[in-house]
């Protein structure tokens, strides 16, 4: 199949609705993918979303990939763009750019979690699943924790990941590990590059030291104590946390300054 939209509109919508005919066929093939969809219909505000009759459009993410990695995709997302403007006279404002921090609102995955703003979320993971975390807005930060099933007291280092990475900036191919030397998470893909594991989850005890803010004050410790007590895990076991997106940079000095994500 093709990207997510094109001109002229019937051909690619026949071909798509096909493939996806024989794509239903094998659930196999569903399950063992991810797919960008596309939703058409009569009525659709785009033209190169409408068609006869209301339909759903499998694009597999491997197919975007490989453009990416041949530099391909950027050329093909301008003549989309430039058909788009053609056809309608604006862009559609939910073609997301390629990457990974822009695909939260067009990726179909097996699980999705949208957390709103100062909240958080709490869940497990089984050995050999993927976690994905996109920031689809921008210039936001996420404290990710981690603890093992069997044995709630091992828990994500920063000091042993950051001692056995060799730096404090862990990306793509960096192993993080807990406080017994077991490895909790593989980074296997990361488009941003520079996240930070040096500083703790803000409190309201933070918010008075540091800005001299009193009072009950909304905290990512907060959000992290009141997601992992069904859990059984208690606030004395909530340490530093690896936080996503988050631009810590430190100066020949040693002084750190908290910059805007990247």
């Amino acid at each position: 199949m093709r990207l997510l939209e094109t001109a002229p509109v019937t051909p690619f919508a026949r071909v798509a609705l096909d493939a996806f005919r024989t794509m239903a066929t094998s659930r196999s093939v569903l399950r063992a993918k991810r797919f960008f969809l596309v939703g058409m219909h009569p009525h659709a505000s785009r033209t190169s979303r409408r068609f006869a009759w209301p339909t759903l459009v499998f694009n597999a993410r491997e197919q975007f990939e490989h453009l990416g990695e041949k530099s391909q995709f950027n050329g093909l997302q301008r003549q989309i763009r430039s058909r788009e403007i053609e056809l309608d006279g604006s862009i559609n404002a939910n073609l997301a750019d390629f990457g990974y921090r822009r695909l939260a609102m067009s990726i179909s995955a097996p699980a999705l979690s949208t957390i709103a703003p100062q909240s958080g979320v709490a869940f497990e993971l089984a050995r050999g699943e993927e976690l994905h975390v996109v920031d689809p807005l921008g210039e936001r930060v996420a404290d990710l924790l981690a603890f093992d099933r069997s044995d709630r007291w091992i828990v994500l280092s920063s000091g042993r990941t950051i001692d056995y990475a060799n730096t404090i900036y862990l990306t793509q191919g960096h192993v993080l590990y807990s406080n017994r030397i077991t490895p909790l998470f593989t980074i296997v893909h990361d488009d941003v590059g520079r996240h930070d594991f040096l500083l703790t989850p803000c409190s309201p005890e933070s918010f008075a030291i540091i800005s001299n803010e009193h009072g009950p004050h909304p905290s990512c410790f907060g959000n992290l104590c009141t997601q992992l007590a069904p859990f059984g895990i208690l606030p004395d076991q909530i340490s530093r946390t690896f936080t996503l997106f988050m631009n810590v940079e430190m100066d020949a000095n040693g002084t750190i300054a908290v910059r805007p994500p990247r």
